[in-house]
């Protein structure tokens, strides 16, 4: 007697991202979200006289409102992690002189060798690794040529930030206006800001539209 063969089809798997989204819909933070979206960030426009806003258009503005909120949060707390963690390295070499390969700094003499973000930011930040070199990095491609890969040691290599860029570094990781609480602020007030924008909107351009009739000759 022959057994039945069961056939598995990869397409038949739901991805990651096909599970979150079959999960956030069904769930309460979904329905929270949803919530919010509808009643203090979407906005209702009216009929206008002088002007209209199509179906498509009121549609595409309400899409862009959350996203909108989502990264001016997002942008303002990577810049203050910038400026506050990454920058305290960056200012480390700035203090210690490090502005030449042969002043170079390894992370042991900079006290950042056990911070995992360092480690991670000099290995794949561009923002960072346009001010900080690596100097066994810069010798290793100008014998092997640009595209060649280099693996850094963060138990040797030595980092450094060339004279000319001393004060472009220093302004871009300024600490200055850029604390946790500012973010913490930005997080409360940006949704408050836009969900009044999004309620008193509809009122701003009826009376715009009346202003207009108002005036037209």
């Amino acid at each position: 007697m022959q057994h039945p063969v069961t056939v598995f089809s990869a397409a038949a798997t739901p991805s990651f991202w096909e599970q979150f989204a079959g999960w956030y819909q069904n769930s309460t933070f979904g329905e929270l979200i949803t919530y919010f979206h509808q009643t203090y960030f979407s906005i209702r426009f009216g009929a206008y006289d002088n002007f209209s806003i199509t179906e498509q258009t009121a549609s595409i503005i309400n899409k862009i409102i959350p996203a909108l909120i989502l990264g001016i949060i997002l942008a303002t707390i990577a810049t203050v992690f910038c400026r506050r963690i990454v920058g305290e390295f960056v200012r480390t070499l700035l203090k210690n002189e490090a502005l030449s390969p042969e002043a170079g700094m390894t992370l042991l003499d900079s006290g950042a060798f056990r911070s995992t973000v360092i480690r991670r930011e000099l290995c794949h930040s561009a923002y960072l690794k346009k001010v900080v070199f690596c100097r066994e990095e810069q010798e290793y491609l100008s014998e092997k040529g640009k595209d060649a890969t280099y693996k850094i040691d963060f138990t040797r290599d030595h980092f450094y930030i060339p004279e000319d860029l001393k004060y472009r570094a220093e302004n871009r990781f300024n600490p200055k206006g850029s604390g946790w609480l500012s973010a913490v602020l930005t997080v409360i007030l940006v949704p408050v800001f836009v969900g009044l924008l999004c309620r008193f909107l509809p009122n701003i351009l009826q009376l715009a539209d009346s202003l207009i009739t108002l005036l037209a000759p």
